[in-house]
């Protein structure tokens, strides 16, 4: 038998919101969203989520969240808009900046832009 490092099985990180409720979800229905990590790191979600998070409130000095009480965080959106962190950012924004990606690496076939990963 030959052993070959590094195959089989290996953990697998993953980032995992389960939310009850909250601004569009009143009726406390369970909803689930994440992402795996990619042991390729510059194609690695959590490592560019971790990597703006840093970025935003150690580089630019934006003042942390506490949690303690929604009042105090409840309005800071996570893809601000500039220097302002309750800004929601325009949807068409969004979509001109995922749409340019998309044609700028071309190798992504999807149906869908803002939401890449449901076609």
């Amino acid at each position: 038998m030959i052993h070959l490092q590094n195959e089989g099985p290996t953990t697998c990180p993953a980032l995992i919101m389960v939310m009850h409720n909250g601004k569009t979800n009143k009726h406390g229905k369970t909803e689930l969203s994440g992402c795996i990590r990619n042991k390729i790191v510059e194609l690695c979600p959590i490592m560019m989520f971790s990597s703006y998070i840093f970025q935003r409130f150690h580089n630019e000095d934006e003042p942390l969240l506490t949690f303690t009480t929604s009042g105090i965080w409840f309005g800071v959106k996570v893809l601000k808009t500039g220097n302002n962190r309750t800004t929601k950012w325009k949807y068409s924004s969004h979509y001109d900046a995922v749409k340019k990606a998309i044609v700028a690496v071309d190798a992504i076939n999807t149906t869908k832009v803002t939401h890449i990963g449901r076609g």
